[in-house]
């Protein structure tokens, strides 16, 4: 696009054409109807003027009309007819003889009898030569008191004036017709144009100088989406991306990440070696390629119990051994600390309170002082960590609500992004918080807070808008409060794609054999799993039921379908989630004692699985079901997609998971619908490869395209235009308004 606004011909034909075929086509329509009513106001013209002229006879010519070829009769016929509209006239007896005439009237004209209603006939006649003519009969009555009736004048009239006229106008109408679209169209497409020209002047004006104007608000939002997605189209989202967007952007600033849970846990064995874990969570397959990209440093809490033996004199070691890319720097927490922050107001207030499943919300005073305790021991510790004024602080999740707060009134300059990856709850739910008011200042110390859906965008601003003194724009999601500007947004999750590129050959087949085998089961076995944390909001006792009424439905499957479900024990030391692991053991136990055959309905694996023992069941599977009751994203699924490089593969998504929104290729349930899960269920067991493919390759190409580093790109882009905007502008480079994402 150049400096001047170009004429855009294109825009004016779409606009032009439209206007003028709606109003050719009324023209063309009105030229008929218009010839209609001129024809017909004619005959009531010519019947009118019968009936003057029968009524105009004298009492001695109406004496004379019953004598047959009377000379009187036919002088006042000829002296009538001079008219140029009357043609000529007749007088039919009641014989239905026409006695009278003048010298044009038909020679082979008939009359009608007096029987079939003579009186008031009418009749449009055309000769050979293409002359209309109408007809008319009117009633004549002897002038004798009784007033009988002696017969009819037949008036014959001609319509030559009539169909030009109707000729006449209808052309009058086309041609007013063409000129009326022409002139309107033209109008239309001057004003349009006119109006398009301003809004681009003044659309390039506010982008390039980064100053939103009002007026535009409404659509701001949508084209610096629709410039995002332009230039996504041109990007690769990959490590390199992120490092250059790091490089221009963020002056090579300091990063870190703040999270609960650490990448790596070192545990003790009972003969005394460290054995290193991976634990299984969404956050940190998320976020550990973005930290290692950009040699930053990961700030969580060391739990494991080799933790202490394997860091240096600063709590910290690099990780990962195999490949040192980032520091994980370990924060120490008593075992109070650890149950009031974690399994207290973390875990038994915020999390049930942000999902909706029905488990009740605990509140306790200690455990939100033990919350503000630890969240403060967090921003101490980064604090000690930040050697510049202005580091990049990626705070993950509900268990630092308070911490951005903190960070912001001891490092002002800092540049700070909450990501909430669990669903927020909306405001009515939300405010029965009793620290409402507290978590929410916290969270607004941010500079970006993203959420994976926009719904928990919308429940969250409704939430600041029925709490706080802080001005809130539902358009471009900005939040105003304390001086400072926060922008909350949608920036939905997804996964590290590199696996999902690996081509290599019989590897699906080869994970199949091994999973059969270590699950005991016969190779044709058709093999669903389930991968989650052992936590009540995944839904695990609904999915186990489900694949139960699918074998009620479908005792054809007994004996060769299994189910594995793989759960990694979470928070053994929460008294629901004991309650809640026991029950899914009962689950699997009832059901499979009801199903028994020669191998086991449900397989419950309640271990840890490492990451390359989790990838192998994901290609080893015929189906993948997601149930969970409420979550915010719930990588499990993308996970699975990006693990089928065979194309091959149904999953099965609750439709409350923020991966339902990206993903709808897979097949869609409601969780707490039993039978519908198990249908579903079905229709996967014996989905045909061809439509298995076309999901998957649906799935594929959208979790390819929308991978973790374009998720980090769009918020350390949106980051830098606030920083830009409201911040201090001389320790940012501008942003060219193409890159914005927003």
């Amino acid at each position: 696009m150049t400096k001047s606004v170009r004429y855009d011909w294109k825009f004016a034909i779409r606009l032009a054409l439209p206007i003028a075929a709606i109003i050719i086509a009324v023209g063309m329509l009105s030229g008929p109807l218009a010839e209609r009513l001129i024809l017909a106001w004619s005959e009531k013209d010519v019947t009118l003027r019968t009936r003057l002229i029968a009524s105009s006879l004298g009492d001695g010519f109406v004496t004379e009309l019953s004598s047959e070829n009377s000379p009187v009769v036919r002088r006042g016929f000829e002296r009538l007819v001079k008219n140029e509209r009357l043609y000529a006239l007749g007088f039919c007896d009641l014989q239905g003889r026409i006695v009278n005439k003048s010298a044009d009237f038909f020679g082979d004209y008939k009359c009608p009898d007096a029987a079939s209603g003579m009186d008031g006939a009418t009749d449009t006649i055309a000769l050979p030569g293409g002359d209309r003519f109408f007809v008319s009969h009117t009633p004549v009555h002897k002038t004798t008191e009784d007033a009988a009736q002696i017969g009819s004048l037949i008036t014959v009239h001609s319509l030559d004036y009539a169909m030009t006229r109707a000729s006449e106008t209808r052309a009058i109408i086309g041609w007013a017709t063409l000129i009326a679209a022409a002139v309107i169209a033209l109008l239309a497409f001057s004003v349009a144009e006119a109006t398009r020209r301003l809004w681009i002047r003044a659309l390039r004006r506010t982008l390039s100088s980064g100053q939103d104007d009002q007026a535009f608000e409404p659509i701001l939002k949508d084209v610096r989406g629709l410039i995002a997605q332009m230039e996504d189209e041109r990007k690769t989202w990959n490590a390199d991306a992120i490092r250059q967007l790091i490089k221009a952007h963020m002056k090579g600033n300091e990063i870190f990440v703040i999270s609960n849970r650490e990448p790596y846990v070192h545990h003790k064995k009972d003969d005394g070696s460290i054995h290193l874990e991976r634990p299984a969570s969404g956050l940190v397959t998320a976020l550990e390629p973005i930290v290692g990209v950009c040699n930053g440093t990961w700030i969580a809490h060391g739990g494991g119990s080799g933790d202490r033996e394997t860091v240096d004199a600063n709590d910290s070691v690099m990780m990962p051994p195999e490949n040192p890319s980032f520091r994980l720097k370990r924060v120490w927490l008593t075992e109070e600390e650890r149950e009031g922050h974690y399994n207290g107001f973390s875990n038994a207030a915020l999390w049930p309170l942000c999902h909706l499943t029905h488990t009740r919300p605990v509140f306790r005073t200690a455990d939100w002082d033990m919350y503000k305790a630890v969240n403060q021991k967090f921003a101490d510790a980064l604090v000690a960590e930040v050697k510049t004024k202005n580091p990049l602080v990626l705070v993950q999740d509900y268990h630092f609500a308070l911490l951005p707060r903190m960070i912001r009134e001891r490092l002002p300059d800092a540049n700070i992004i909450t990501f909430w990856h669990i669903p927020w709850p909306n405001a009515e739910m939300f405010n029965i918080c009793p620290w409402k008011d507290e978590l929410l200042d916290g969270l607004l110390g941010s500079q970006i807070i993203g959420f994976h859906t926009s719904g928990y965008v919308r429940n969250f601003q409704h939430a600041i808008a029925s709490n706080l003194e802080a001005r809130v724009n539902f358009v471009n999601g900005d939040v105003a409060f304390k001086s400072s500007v926060t922008r909350v947004a949608a920036y939905p999750m997804s996964i590290d794609w590199a696996s999902g590129d690996k081509t290599d050959g019989g590897a699906i087949e080869q994970a199949r054999r091994a999973v059969l085998a270590e699950n005991d089961l016969p190779p044709s076995t058709r093999i669903g799993i389930g991968i989650d944390r052992l936590d009540y909001s995944k839904g695990i006792l609904e999915r186990f039921q489900a694949v139960e009424r699918m074998m009620e439905n479908n005792q054809n499957l007994r004996g060769s379908f299994s189910f594995i479900q793989i759960a990694a024990p979470s928070r053994t030391d929460v008294a629901a989630y004991q309650e809640y692991a026991q029950a899914v053991r009962n689950e699997a136990a009832r059901i499979n004692r009801r199903f028994e055959s020669r191998i086991p309905l449900i397989i419950l694996r309640e271990f840890h699985h490492d990451k390359d023992e989790v990838y192998r069941y994901y290609r080893a599977a015929n189906l993948c079901f997601v149930s969970s009751l409420h979550d915010g994203m719930n990588l499990v699924a993308k996970e699975f997609v990006a693990a089928r490089t065979d194309e091959q593969g149904v999953l099965i998504l609750s439709e409350f998971t923020g991966a339902a929104g990206d993903l709808p290729d897979a097949l869609l349930v409601n969780p707490y619908h039993i039978d519908a899960c198990a249908q579903a269920l079905t229709r996967a067991v014996t989905m045909h490869p061809n439509e298995q493919a076309e999901r998957m390759k649906a799935m594929r190409r959208q979790v390819r395209e929308h991978n973790i580093f374009r998720w980090a790109g769009y918020l350390l882009l949106d980051s830098a235009e606030l920083q830009r905007l409201h911040g201090r502008k001389d320790d940012v480079i501008p942003l060219n308004p193409t890159q914005k994402a927003s």
